[in-house]
């Protein structure tokens, strides 16, 4: 995966995803105090083991989540810089989540509606790009509903969420269009390695019929998210981690091993 294959190769184009810094600087300035900011480094496939190793004991334990997310046969989301996705997690409550890609000549994002922002860090030239998240908690049972075709994605959004979903979505996508892609699990485990002296948390995604994918976050403010993705960089690569370029992030890599599974999929009407 990570670029090869078939599938990889026939993911189409998420708006202009080329790291752009003018962009990830105009976000994060115009985020507030009270804002996140969750920094990504996806681990090279074969530094996986190298990279538990350098983390050290998990001392807090371990979460399973699934994960699952909408989108046309055709990828029209993805097409408009946009991924839509639920969480399930393991005694915890559900999420919804609707997250845009900042590209080139549309409006930034303002802090009303995005809640946090993740910012993927290029592990080979520490380039960054961000994607702009609106998050609601949502009901596990309706959830499970939207999960089972009972529901529609667009039943289960919070009225901030629709003002993102009229603004970024295609108005030629309807609500009977959209198709499930996995649901997919993951396993979160966070670490406090001595020569961090952060919480870095671990999200090793299993996918079916592929290698599990790393993704390492450590949450920053706005003003020292700069500062600290280079840090991190640095640390890691100090250890012997290797990092992934962009755009070969986590959410690409899904998309990427589950796309083919929408043509002919279950229709969700």
């Amino acid at each position: 995966m990570r670029g090869t294959g078939d599938d990889a190769a026939s993911l189409p184009p998420a708006g202009d995803q080329r790291p752009d810094p003018d962009r990830v600087g105009e976000v994060l300035a115009g985020l507030g105090v009270g804002h996140d900011v969750i920094l990504r480094f996806t681990v090279s496939g074969h530094q996986q083991r190298r990279a538990f190793a350098a983390l050290g004991p998990n001392l807090q334990g371990f979460e399973v989540r699934q994960v699952a997310f909408f989108d046309t046969t055709d990828l029209a989301l993805w097409r408009a810089g946009v991924v839509a996705s639920v969480r399930r997690v393991q005694h915890g409550p559900a999420e919804v989540s609707v997250r845009v890609r900042p590209a080139r000549g549309t409006p930034v994002p303002d802090a009303a509606w995005s809640t946090s922002v993740e910012v993927d860090v290029d592990g080979t030239t520490a380039a960054l790009t961000c994607v702009c998240s609106a998050d609601a908690g949502a009901d596990d049972g309706r959830v499970k509903a939207l999960l089972s075709g009972r529901l529609h994605l667009v039943d289960v959004l919070d009225e901030r969420q629709r003002r993102v979903w009229e603004r970024r979505v295609p108005r030629t996508v309807r609500a009977r269009d959209l198709r499930i892609l996995g649901p997919v699990h993951l396993l979160t485990r966070r670490y406090f390695p001595g020569w961090y002296r952060r919480t870095l948390a671990a999200e090793t995604w299993f996918l079916p019929g592929d290698a599990p994918v790393l993704d390492l976050a450590v949450h920053a403010a706005p003003a020292t998210a700069r500062r600290l993705a280079v840090r991190t960089q640095d640390a890691l690569t100090k250890r012997g981690v290797g990092l992934q370029e962009l755009p070969e992030t986590a959410p690409r890599s899904v998309f990427s091993a589950l796309a083919a599974d929408l043509v002919g999929g279950p229709d969700l009407t």
